[in-house]
């Protein structure tokens, strides 16, 4: 990360050895996790560029408890994002299912209407009344669970 200033009890050069302001940076590695430095703006760490090689710790050593802890963290925050990636595509395929089961209510529901509507009665028509209405009560419980969730 970048900041345009920066407080510490060392001074550093208004420029580096191009001439122009140099940049404050913090290390992301993982033996000076979170450490700020001053460097030459063209330094970049992906690339391995250096610039004019300007560089400067602004933040004291980490210790090593320090840097234990914060490696811990940041592989912890790293999995928690993998958790939360993983749940993102369960509740997907969750509410795909919901809807599926919602589609299939909806026409199980339409059915029911038409036969109530001849005036037939589900054991007219030759099927169970009660394992009829059981399913579909079934069947709504399922919804109102996905719901729910």
């Amino acid at each position: 990360m970048s900041h345009s200033s920066y407080q510490s009890a060392r001074s550093f050069p208004s420029k580096c050895y191009c001439g122009i302001p140099p940049k404050i940076e913090t290390s992301w590695t993982s033996t000076n996790l979170g450490r700020r430095f001053v460097a030459c703006k063209f330094y970049d760490a992906m690339s391995g560029r250096r610039g004019c090689k300007f560089f400067d710790w602004i933040d004291e050593e980490i210790v090593e408890w320090h840097r234990v802890i914060t490696n811990q963290l940041v592989l912890e925050k790293k999995l928690m994002r993998a958790e939360i990636g993983n749940l993102k595509q369960e509740v997907c395929l969750l509410q795909d299912q919901k809807a599926r089961l919602v589609a299939q209510n909806e026409k199980l529901s339409k059915k029911l209407r038409c036969t109530s509507m001849d005036g037939c009665s589900p054991a007219k028509t030759g099927c169970n009344a009660v394992i009829f209405y059981a399913a579909i009560a079934m069947l709504i419980i399922v919804v109102a669970k996905l719901l729910v969730a």
